[in-house]
Order: C-alpha cells, then structure tokens, then sequence
C-alpha cells in the first residue's frame, strides 16, 4: 500500500481564522490524528512537478513532492 505524506501549507498564521480558537483547534486535531501536516505563515513561492518552494519570514525552503495538489481559497 501507499504511504503519501500531505502537507498543508497556509499563508495566514492559522488555519480557519473567521473560526473560534476552539474550532481551529478541532480540525488541527483532526488533521494531525489523520497524518496531515500543516504549516501555518508559509507562503508557496513556486510549484513544479517535483518541487514546492515555500517561505516563512527569511527562510526560504523545498518540499520535494510526487503530485502537487494546490487548494486556493477566496481572501
């Protein structure tokens, strides 16, 4: 069987924000309890086939990947 590893990248400092820190909480957990990681204040700067390149202040950084799935939502 296959094993993927899914990240989540956000640019905001948490996921959810129009949600209560409760609700927020809720589906970090849920996220975790389901292998799905999650970065918080990372901005995507450039995805390839192979590669998603992300930054957190001054540190710019690579995410190797097989099939990049980018989710954009409504700001």
């Amino acid at each position: 069987l296959l094993n993927p590893t899914i990240t989540m990248i956000e640019a905001m400092p948490t996921i959810l924000p129009g949600f209560s820190e409760d609700e927020q909480k809720t589906v970090l957990d849920r996220l975790y309890n389901s292998q799905i990681h999650v970065l918080t204040a990372h901005q995507v700067k450039e995805v390839t086939a192979t590669e998603i390149t992300v930054k957190n202040g001054d540190n710019t950084f690579v995410i190797p990947t097989d099939d990049p799935l980018w989710v954009a939502g409504v700001k």
